[in-house]
């Protein structure tokens, strides 16, 4: 078989797992056929697919071209592995739920979007792919039913929605005017023309819905905690990647500077990389906590596409390193969230037991700081290597922002250690009894460990792999005891219960204003409408008694129903219509 025969196969076969969810009678062993199978024709196109070489659609597919670019490999490495694990982990944790069918079938259609987005090379298959996943991951969203689950599912439709009329307007501007319908022309048309601000502020905030960037990353937190544990593994893990594939394919970065938008990005990560870790801290839930570490991330992933849309030179260096920040968070965050899965699924566990699940926990939050030889400090240390080649400012503020930024996320997935370890050390705390989750997480922490490098090497990336030196690890290391040390100095002193900032914070003070607005509609614009109503109707009462105005329009409505008279004028009209075509 050839290479661009595994990519539509990768489209293709979840589709149908997706769709026979729910036209055939439920079974459970085609289902868990489908979780494990699924991303498979994904992960074997990253070795056997060409690259750059575009590939027509068959006939049953609508005239879409397909294209795997270099980076889009590395995207789909990591998203089609780490489909596969939550895939893996999803088997044993459906076995007693009534509704794991359906959950399947959104799951899988959810999978397809996400890599069509990384692999179709029209605008029409772009957006059609890219709307499939978002609207398909509302039912991942919803699963449980819970009144906290349908109100994320409506504020994550919300924002679904908004994002997707900022990408759709980009996109429409985009193909009119190039006059292609490929990405690449459309993108390469940008520079010079007189919409080149409108495209690029669509494509920032419209993406931006997806990544998670402030202030629209008010779904985030609410969705996480809601959602089953697969779902979240994916949720942060991969689609939220699919926000930053769509700046990197439809930013026209390379082309040409953007300073002002490079700066406003690079502004919104440093301002969303600490925001976020002070909301994550107070928060008593470990899935919101892990939410806001999400939100956290991307932020530092969106510094790193500023930086590159800044200075044409910095893109191409700045999409592998984003590439190589990706690929470590998905497979750090998804052992996380499987690991919560594991945590709240096993009884008061003993204590060799509860360390070693601990331990792997801990590897993954490490990952996820930048401990040295993990991948967080490769990714960490490229960025720091990126700024480098930027004016002083950048650089100089990059300097200090990158250590801060590992001593926040060291705060912060300490408070989710902290959480975890209450919850499986509570006597009172009544397991989800969900068995064979070891199995998958334990290959989720193996890929944390060493993909980034594994990856590097098998890619052939343009990014230094040269050992750490003593200095490199101290900068790594500093950033992290210091975050460790204060943790436990706010643990010693904060012990009573904090209150938390409640998940999906700027939707206070919006929901705040309005319902001020909606009282001052109805003080000063219903009301007054409504007793005008009033006044009117005594006023038309007097000019004409109120019975004798119901009778007639009883009357008249009773004529106008009658058969004789409404078939008469049907057959007039009738009559009328045909002198006139035959005159």
């Amino acid at each position: 078989m050839t290479g661009p025969f595994w990519l539509w196969i990768s489209l293709a076969w979840p589709i149908v797992g997706g769709l026979t969810q729910w036209i055939l009678p439920p079974s459970d062993r085609r289902l868990n056929l489908f979780f494990r199978t699924a991303p498979l024709p994904a992960a074997l196109a990253v070795v056997l697919c060409p690259i750059d070489v575009p590939t027509s659609a068959p006939f049953l597919m609508m005239g879409m071209t397909l294209h795997l670019t270099e980076v889009a490999r590395l995207f789909l490495l990591f998203t089609s592995l780490l489909w596969m694990l939550a895939g893996w982990y999803a088997v044993p944790y459906f076995v007693a739920d009534n509704r794991r069918h359906s959950f399947g079938g959104f799951f899988f259609l959810s999978f397809s979007g996400n890599l069509g987005v990384l692999i179709v090379a029209d605008i029409p298959s772009f957006y059609l792919f890219f709307a499939l996943m978002t609207f398909a991951a509302y039912g991942l969203v919803l699963h449980y039913r819970t009144p906290d689950a349908i109100y994320a599912g409506r504020i994550y439709v919300i924002m679904s929605i908004l994002g997707e009329v900022l990408i759709f307007s980009a996109l429409l501007l985009m193909s009119a005017n190039s006059g292609s319908l490929l990405i690449r022309d459309a993108v390469a048309a940008v520079p010079g023309s007189p919409l080149d601000p409108w495209v690029i502020g669509l494509v920032i905030f419209g993406f931006g819905v997806k990544a998670g960037i402030l202030p629209m990353h008010v779904w985030l937190p609410l969705a996480h905690p809601v959602a089953p544990v697969p779902a979240h593994a994916v949720l942060s893990g991969s689609m939220l990647k699919a926000g930053l594939m769509g700046w990197i394919l439809f930013l026209p970065g390379g082309l040409a500077a953007y300073p002002s938008w490079g700066t406003l990005m690079i502004l919104l990560g440093c301002v969303g990389a600490f925001y976020a870790v002070i909301l994550g801290c107070t928060q008593s839930n470990p899935k919101t906590n892990l939410a806001y570490s999400s939100v956290s991330q991307m932020a530092v992933m969106t510094i790193a596409i500023g930086i590159g849309l800044s200075e044409a030179a910095d893109w191409s260096i700045a999409v592998w390193i984003v590439g190589i920040y990706a690929l470590n968070h998905a497979f750090a965050k998804g052992a996380l969230f499987m690991g919560i899965g594991v945590v709240l699924s096993e009884p008061t566990t003993p204590r060799f037991h509860r360390y070693i699940i601990m331990g792997g926990l801990m590897l993954a939050a490490l990952s996820i700081a930048g401990s040295p030889m993990t991948g967080g400090a490769l990714a960490k240390r490229a960025l720091k290597y990126l700024s480098d080649y930027e004016n002083v400012t950048i650089s100089q503020a990059l300097t200090i922002l990158l250590p801060l930024s590992a001593f926040a996320t060291t705060l912060l997935l300490t408070r989710l250690l902290y959480l975890l370890y209450r919850k499986m050390t509570d006597p009172e705390r009544k397991p989800d009894n969900h068995r064979g989750l070891m199995a998958p997480w334990s290959t989720a922490l193996l890929a944390v460990s060493a993909m980034a490098w594994l990856t590097i090497a098998y890619l052939q990336l343009p990014i230094s792999t040269a050992p750490f030196s003593l200095d490199d690890i101290a900068k790594s290391v500093l950033p992290i005891a210091a975050g460790l040390i204060v943790a436990g100095i706010a643990w010693r002193l904060l012990r009573a219960p904090q209150r938390p900032v409640p998940a999906g914070d700027v939707l206070l003070p919006i929901a705040w204003l309005v319902n001020q607005f909606t009282q001052a509609w109805v003080r000063w614009v219903a009301t007054p409408i409504e007793q005008w109503d009033i006044n009117s109707d005594r006023w038309r009462t007097r000019l004409v008694p109120e019975r004798q105005t119901h009778d007639r329009v009883v009357q008249t409505d009773t004529r106008i129903r009658a058969f004789e008279i409404s078939g008469a004028f049907f057959v007039f009209l009738m009559i009328l219509l045909m002198i006139t075509l035959l005159s």
